[in-house]
């Protein structure tokens, strides 16, 4: 069994974290004992530890504590190198900016195989990185690291800004179970909603954090509402933006036509309700919440980000594009208005889905990664 350490800046519930507990879920069906990972949250938050496979708690998965990272940078940088050296593991991940400081540690331990995986940027860096940033960056990424990306988006940055070599990274598009997600709706489920047979259901599934903008879908809503009344909006997902969405949608006075489902350990439930799944984010690059939204077979309005128009199938590509209010109301309410396209628009979007991100395609990429630490 090889020795894997994981190093996110949080394990709380978010794409990164579900991504890695669909790769174990994948593992435990295989062969289980292949890997041993350890899951270093910086933060203290190993929220996503619940919803991993009961079985691999504590065989497969191991949660570590970090060492005391309070003596300023360079201090930090020393401590944390002599904590990699000194683990066991023959490979080490980091995750994301969060992890900046491991990252420049672990480049230097020349005995363990060492990866970084980007997956986006938060909203500070929507438009442009952080000088700064962009020059820990260079350093912390260079050398010998690979670089594992999920969006075409991200491998041009790596290649021009962090000046990775093509041969440093790793292009690997995220998977999901596809059959989860294509399933029936619940009856039961559309009348506690207080859905009706004529209501269309306009929905997204996220974290609720600043950089996803639900204000701006709820904007779009508003407008979308005026025209189309028997629209409803319904929002999954919790986080620190939820209290002023639910405030915003009272202050407009759309209270009883704005769904919040909150947190959802089984978002397929809700996703299956949806007759269009809308994204609003400032940025995102390969969401997880639009592949599942495409296994259901639902069309796609969304703001142009990442790798989201290159996503869905032809047919859904022209209602992605711009990022304002607006635009989104406009593509929302064209679907809205031509109801019969959507499940057509829908089943071109699943076969996509089925043909090029299933979660058995992904994870025989990662398995592949993971193996480099065996061959050390």
């Amino acid at each position: 069994m090889s020795d894997i350490l994981h190093i996110f800046s949080t394990f709380e519930v978010g794409g990164p974290q579900r991504r890695f507990i669909d790769l174990i879920r994948m593992q435990m069906k295989g062969e289980p004992n292949s890997f041993k990972h350890h899951i270093l949250a910086l933060d203290g938050c190993y929220d996503a530890y619940a919803l991993l496979p009961e079985e691999s708690k504590g065989a497969q998965v191991i949660k570590v504590e970090p060492p005391d990272l309070s003596r300023g940078l360079v201090k930090n940088i020393l401590t944390i190198k002599a904590f990699l050296s000194e683990h066991k593991a023959s490979q080490i991940l980091t995750y994301n900016w969060g992890s900046i400081e491991w990252s420049l540690a672990a480049r230097f331990c020349s005995k363990k195989s060492y990866i970084h995986v980007q997956d986006g940027f938060g909203p500070e860096e929507q438009s442009s990185q952080i000088f700064r940033r962009k020059v820990f960056r260079r350093l912390g990424y260079g050398g010998r690291c690979k670089i594992i990306v999920p969006s075409h988006y991200l491998k041009e940055m790596a290649l021009k800004t962090w000046g990775r070599s093509l041969s440093s990274l790793c292009y690997i598009p995220n998977g999901i179970d596809l059959e989860r997600y294509s399933i029936a709706p619940e009856v039961g489920l559309r009348k506690e909603l207080s859905l009706h047979a004529d209501h269309c259901v306009i929905g997204t599934v996220c974290a609720m954090r600043p950089e996803k903008n639900i204000g701006r879908l709820i904007e779009a809503f508003s407008l979308v509402e005026k025209d189309y009344p028997n629209a409803r909006l319904l929002l999954v997902g919790d986080g620190m933006a939820l209290p002023a969405m639910k405030m915003l949608a009272e202050r407009i006075g759309l209270k009883e036509k704005i769904l919040f489902a909150g947190h959802q350990t089984q978002p397929e439930r809700y996703s299956c309700l949806f007759d269009i799944f809308a994204l609003s984010s400032d940025t995102e690059q390969m969401p997880l919440a639009v592949l599942e939204s495409m296994a259901a077979g639902k069309v796609i309005a969304a703001t142009d980000v990442g790798d989201v128009s290159t996503m869905v199938a032809a047919e859904n590509r022209p209602y992605i594009y711009g990022k304002s209010a607006k635009i989104l109301a406009q593509n929302l309410g064209q679907l809205v208005a031509t109801k019969a396209v959507l499940s057509s628009i829908g089943e071109k979007n699943k076969e996509k889905a089925f043909a090029d991100f299933s979660d058995a395609q992904m994870y025989k990429k990662w398995a592949q990664i993971y193996s480099e630490s065996k061959d050390r």
